[in-house]
C-alpha cells in the first residue's frame, strides 16, 4: 500500500477554516478507481498553518510515497517550505504540485523549486487517474496528460464535461475523511454549482477557467449537497462559482433550497458567493430570497475601473455609470445592500483617472460600499503573460503571504 500524503492549506477565521475541497475532490474520484484505491492510502490533509503542527505534517511525510499540494495565492510560501522540509528529509517522495497558483509557464520554475517534481494543470481529477496509474507502471509520466516535469511538458488533458459522472467530495463523506473533526473547530464548505467564465478580465484567473464554457452540476446533486451541508450543521458556505445568478432561474431555485433548509435547520448560517459580472434587476429576487433568512450580506455590482482606456486593455466591459447608478438605486428601493470594487494600478489607470474613477463611485449616494483592491499580478492570469507584461510596461513587487 503506498501511502499519500496531501496539503491544501487555509487561514482560521475566528475557530472557522475551510474543508480541503480541492484535495477531496481528487480523492473522491480516484477511490471510484478499484486498482487505485486498494493500492493507494490517502492520509489526513494538512489544513492548519501553525509551526508546531506543520513540523508535525513534515515528519509524517518522512516514509510517504506522494505528497500532493493544492497551490494558492495564499498558501504559496508554506506549501513550498512543506515542499522542501519533506523532499530533505524524504528524496523519494514524489512531490505533486496542482491548484491555481501552479504556473501554465514554466519558464525557471524547477531551477527555483527543485524539490517539485511534477506539475498539474488545470483540472486534477482525471490528471491524477492517469498519474497514479503511471507511477503503479513504469512511471513514464510523459504519457499522463495535462502535466510538466523537469524534462518535459505535456499536452493539455481535456475539461470534464459531465460533472455528475463525479462523485460528491461531501455525499461520500471524503472531506470528513481528511481532516480531524477537532473540538471548537467549525468547518467551511467551497461549493460550486458551475464552473468557468465567460469573460476574458485580464486580471483574473478562475482556475484557468476563464473564457470559457460554463459548465453545470445538476440541480439534484446540489440540493442534496444542501441537505448534507445542512444535517452535518455546516455554518458558511463559500460559494466558489464565478457568476452566481447567471442561470437566474435555475439559481433562483438553489437559492429556494438554502432558504429551505436554513428555515428548517438554522444552517446553513452563512452564504458567501460571487455574483455574477454584468449584474441586473434580475439579480432581486435571488437576493430577496437569501435575506429573507439572513443568508444575504450584500450583492456585488462591479466596477474595477472606470477609466475606458483601462477597461478596454483589461478587456472589461462595464455598465455606463448612470445605468449603475439606476441599478444601485433599485436594489436600494428594494431593501438590498449593494457594493462595488475598484482596483489600483491597472496598466492604463493613472492617479488621476482612479481617483476621478473614486469620486464618480462615491458620488452615487445609494451605493453601499466600495473596497479597493491592489492589482495582482496572479501567475496564470493573461495580465501575467510575458507579452502583456511587456506591452504595458508592468513593474511589480514580490509580496509573499506567509503565517
Amino acid at each position: 500500500m503506498y501511502k499519500i500524503n496531501s496539503s491544501q492549506f487555509n487561514y482560521t477565521y475566528r475557530n472557522r477554516i475551510h474543508f480541503p475541497y480541492s484535495i477531496s475532490l481528487l480523492v473522491a474520484h480516484t477511490k471510484t478507481n478499484k486498482n487505485l484505491s486498494s493500492k493507494f492510502q490517502f492520509k489526513k490533509t494538512f489544513v492548519f498553518r501553525d509551526e508546531q503542527k506543520l513540523d508535525q505534517y513534515i515528519e509524517e511525510c518522512r516514509n510517504s510515497d506522494i505528497l500532493l499540494c493544492s497551490c494558492y495565492v495564499w498558501n504559496w510560501e508554506i506549501t513550498t517550505y512543506l515542499a522542501k522540509k519533506v523532499k530533505e528529509i524524504n528524496p523519494n517522495c514524489l512531490i505533486v504540485f496542482g491548484g491555481p497558483q501552479a504556473p501554465l509557464i514554466i519558464d525557471g520554475f524547477f531551477d527555483k523549486y527543485p524539490y517539485v517534481d511534477i506539475i498539474v494543470h488545470g483540472e486534477g481529477e482525471l490528471i491524477l487517474e492517469n498519474l497514479l496509474t503511471e507511477f503503479l507502471g513504469n512511471k513514464d509520466f510523459s504519457k499522463v496528460k495535462g502535466i510538466s516535469t523537469k524534462e518535459l511538458t505535456t499536452e493539455p488533458q481535456d475539461r470534464i464535461k459531465d460533472f455528475d459522472s463525479f462523485p460528491s467530495p461531501y455525499l461520500t463523506d471524503t472531506v470528513w475523511d481528511l481532516v480531524d473533526n477537532m473540538d471548537g473547530f467549525q468547518w467551511i464548505v467551497s461549493w460550486e454549482t458551475n464552473r468557468g467564465c465567460p469573460y476574458q478580465c485580464t486580471f483574473c484567473d478562475w482556475g484557468s477557467a476563464t473564457a470559457t464554457k460554463m459548465r453545470k452540476w445538476s440541480e439534484d446533486r446540489l440540493y442534496k449537497e444542501i441537505e448534507w451541508f445542512a444535517k452535518n450543521k455546516i455554518p458558511y458556505i463559500d460559494c466558489c462559482d464565478a457568476n452566481f445568478g447567471i442561470y437566474r432561474d435555475r439559481d433562483l431555485e438553489i437559492t429556494k433550497k438554502l432558504t429551505e433548509e436554513k428555515s428548517k435547520t438554522g444552517f446553513p448560517e452563512t452564504f458567501r458567493t460571487n455574483w455574477a459580472k454584468v449584474s441586473s434587476e434580475k439579480i432581486i429576487p435571488l437576493a430577496k430570497e437569501l435575506q429573507s433568512v439572513d443568508l444575504l450580506n450584500a450583492v456585488t455590482l462591479s466596477l474595477q475601473s472606470l477609466d475606458q482606456n483601462t477597461l478596454k486593455i483589461i478587456k472589461r466591459s462595464n455598465l455606463k455609470f448612470d445605468t449603475f447608478s439606476s441599478l444601485t438605486s433599485s436594489f436600494k428601493d428594494a431593501g438590498i445592500p449593494t457594493y462595488t470594487e475598484l482596483i489600483m494600478g491597472l496598466p492604463g489607470e493613472t492617479l488621476d483617472t482612479f481617483k476621478k474613477g473614486l469620486e464618480t463611485a462615491l458620488g452615487d449616494e445609494d451605493l453601499g460600499a466600495i473596497l479597493l483592491y491592489n492589482c495582482g499580478l496572479l501567475p496564470n492570469a493573461p495580465m501575467n503573460y510575458p507579452e502583456y507584461r511587456e506591452k504595458y510596461k508592468l513593474k511589480s513587487i514580490r509580496s509573499p503571504v506567509f503565517l
